[in-house]
C-alpha cells in the first residue's frame, strides 16, 4: 500500500495559517493536508467553531492547537479563557480521540518563554512549537520527523507506560499464516506497527486469525510470548485490529463503562492496555483470555453435534451478566424502532421477499400499523443487554465470557436473545434445522429449543416471547439486504424459504 499523506487537524483563530503549514511542509518533502477549524466567538465554548467527532477522527494523524485562540489581553493575570486550547480544545480531544497526538503551538513560547511554558507545559500536550517555526528557513525533514515521532511516543507512552519504546517494538516477530499477512498488507499499511506496539514486552507474538462479528475488525488469537527482561504480560489474548480507530475507542470505552457499573468480573475479559494502540490510521485492543479459549462460533462450526452444550454455557454466561431483570411496559411497535433496523432497511428486506406473513410484518412496521401485535402493549423483562450478541462474541474457555459492549444499554433481553438465534443459523448451517427458530407454537428448531431454555431460566414472560418472534423476523429479514460476499446466496434461499411461510 503506497504511504498516506499526513493528515493534520489544525484549530487556530489566525488566517491563513492552513496555507504557511502546508506549503512549509511540502517544501521539506512532507506531504500533508490539513483539516482547519476556526475559533471566531469569544464568548463560546471552542470559540464558536465545531470540533471533529467519532469517525471523523480516523484519518487524522496529528492536531496542531493554537494555545491562546485569542490574542491574551492581559499577561500578568493568565486566565482560562486565554489558554482555551488548553483548557477546552485538548481535553475535547482527549476525551474523543485518546490515541491521537496533540502538538500546542504559540507566538509566546519564543518571546515570554521562560515564564509562559512552564504554564503551557501543565496541560500535558505531547509537543510545543513557537509558531514562527513554519516561518524559519532552517526547518528540516528530519527535524518535523523528530517532533512527530516524539509526540507519537509522548502518546503512547502515556497509555503503555514508561517502559515502551518505539526502537523495541520494530524488534517484536510476529507469526501467522500468509494468507492473513497478505489481506492486512493490502488493507492496513501500519498493522506490523501496531501490533510490535501492543505487545512490545514480548520477543515474539502468534496470530490465529478469528471470525470475528460484522464491524469489519479483524480479530485474532494472540499468543505473546514474553521478554523476561522487561517483565510482563504473557500470555493468550484476543487482539482486534482496524482501520477505525474510533470503533475501537467505543469498545474499549464501553467495556470499562460495564465493568464500572458492576458486572460480574467473571463474564468480562481484562483489557490489555486502557486505550487504543494508533498509528497511521490502524488501530489495536487487546483482551486477556485463558488459555484454550474460542470463540463460541469456531467451536459450532467444527462439531455441530455440540449445539447443546454449547448453548447450555452461552445461557449460563447470559444468566450472570443479566442478573435480577425488571419487568417494564411499553408497545411493541415502540420496542421496534427503538431496537430495531432502520425503515430504509426494512422497506428493502420487504420488497426482496415480495410475498408472505413476513413481508406483511414488515410493511406495518414501515407503516407503522396497529398490526400483527406491533400494537400490543406488553410486559417484558428489562436489564443492561449486549445489544450486539453473536457468536464471535461469545468467548468459550476456562471461563466463559462476552467481549465487545459497545452497544450495550439498558433493554429488552429477547432483543439479544432473537440476535443470537438469527446469528446461529446464519453462520452455522448445520444446526439450522427445518423451522425458524420461533419461540411462540411448535419448537421443533434444536435452536429454538435451546432459547426457550434460556428463556425459561430466566423466566421471560409471553410479552418477551412475542417480542422475540419479531425480532427474529425483522432481523433475519436484513440479512437478505446484504451483500453476497457478507451473506450467501445459499442462506439467503433459506431465510427468504422460512420467512415467506411463516404466517
Amino acid at each position: 500500500m503506497k504511504k498516506r499523506p499526513l493528515k493534520i487537524l489544525l484549530i487556530d483563530d489566525a488566517p491563513n495559517v492552513e496555507e504557511a503549514i502546508e506549503q512549509k511542509l511540502l517544501a521539506i518533502g512532507i506531504e500533508c493536508s490539513i483539516e482547519t477549524h476556526i475559533p471566531k466567538r469569544r464568548n463560546e465554548a471552542f470559540g464558536g467553531c465545531k470540533l471533529p467527532k467519532g469517525n471523523e477522527f480516523d484519518k487524522i494523524d496529528l492536531a496542531l492547537v493554537d494555545l491562546e485562540l485569542f490574542p491574551i489581553e492581559d499577561f500578568v493575570e493568565l486566565s482560562p479563557n486565554d489558554l482555551r486550547g488548553g483548557t477546552e480544545i485538548l481535553p475535547y480531544l482527549r476525551e474523543e480521540a485518546p490515541w491521537l497526538p496533540v502538538v500546542a503551538y504559540s507566538q509566546h513560547f519564543a518571546k515570554i518563554v521562560n515564564r509562559f511554558l512552564p504554564i503551557a507545559c501543565g496541560f500535558g500536550f505531547d509537543g510545543y512549537l513557537p509558531r514562527g517555526l513554519f516561518y524559519d528557513k532552517t526547518l528540516s525533514q528530519d527535524d518535523w520527523n523528530l517532533i512527530c515521532s516524539r509526540a507519537h511516543l509522548l502518546r503512547k507512552r502515556a497509555a503503555l507506560g514508561d517502559q515502551f519504546d518505539i526502537s523495541r517494538s520494530r524488534d517484536v516477530k510476529i507469526e501467522m499464516h500468509p494468507a492473513d499477512k497478505k489481506l492486512l498488507d493490502a488493507q492496513l499499511l501500519q498493522w506490523q506497527k501496531v501490533i510490535g506496539d501492543t505487545f512490545y514486552f514480548s520477543d515474539k507474538v502468534v496470530l490465529k486469525r478469528l471470525s470475528g462479528g460484522w464491524s469489519g475488525a479483524f480479530v485474532f488469537q494472540a499468543y505473546a510470548k514474553q521478554d523476561h527482561s522487561l517483565g510482563g504480560k504473557e500470555g493468550q489474548w484476543l487482539l482486534k485490529i482496524s482501520d477505525s480507530p474510533t470503533k475501537l475507542h467505543r469498545e474499549l470505552t464501553a467495556h470499562f463503562r460495564m465493568m464500572r457499573s458492576g458486572v460480574d468480573y467473571a463474564r468480562m475479559a481484562q483489557p490489555l492496555w486502557p486505550v487504543v494502540v494508533c498509528e497511521s490510521g490502524c488501530a489495536a485492543i487487546a483482551f486477556q483470555f485463558a488459555h484454550g479459549t474460542e470463540e463460541a462460533v469456531s467451536i459450532l462450526s467444527k462439531c455441530a453435534t455440540q449445539c447443546d452444550d454449547v448453548m447450555d454455557r452461552i445461557g449460563s454466561v447470559l444468566m450472570g451478566f443479566y442478573g435480577k431483570p425488571h419487568l417494564s411496559r411499553d408497545i411493541v411497535m415502540n420496542l421496534s424502532a427503538r431496537w430495531g433496523s432502520s425503515t430504509e432497511v426494512i422497506q428493502k428486506a420487504a420488497d426482496i421477499l415480495e410475498s408472505g406473513g413476513t413481508e406483511q410484518l414488515l410493511r406495518a412496521i414501515v407503516q407503522t400499523k396497529q398490526e400483527y401485535g406491533l400494537g400490543e402493549t406488553i410486559e417484558f423483562s428489562q436489564s443492561v443487554i449486549h445489544g450486539d450478541l453473536h457468536l464471535g462474541n461469545i468467548m468459550l474457555g476456562e471461563r466463559d465470557i462476552l467481549i465487545d459492549f459497545s452497544r450495550s444499554n439498558p433493554g429488552p433481553i429477547a432483543v439479544d436473545l432473537a440476535r443470537l438465534a438469527v446469528d446461529i443459523v446464519v453462520r452455522i448451517p448445520e444446526v439450522r434445522g427445518n423451522d425458524l427458530p420461533l419461540l411462540s407454537g411448535d419448537h421443533s428448531s434444536n435452536i429454538a429449543k435451546a432459547i426457550k431454555k434460556m428463556s425459561s431460566s430466566l423466566k421471560l414472560t409471553s410479552g418477551d416471547e412475542l417480542l422475540y418472534d419479531v425480532f427474529l423476523k425483522v432481523l433475519l429479514a436484513r440479512h437478505l439486504t446484504y451483500a453476497d460476499n457478507r451473506v450467501s446466496q445459499e442462506t439467503k434461499a433459506w431465510i427468504t424459504s422460512k420467512l415467506k411461510s411463516v404466517k
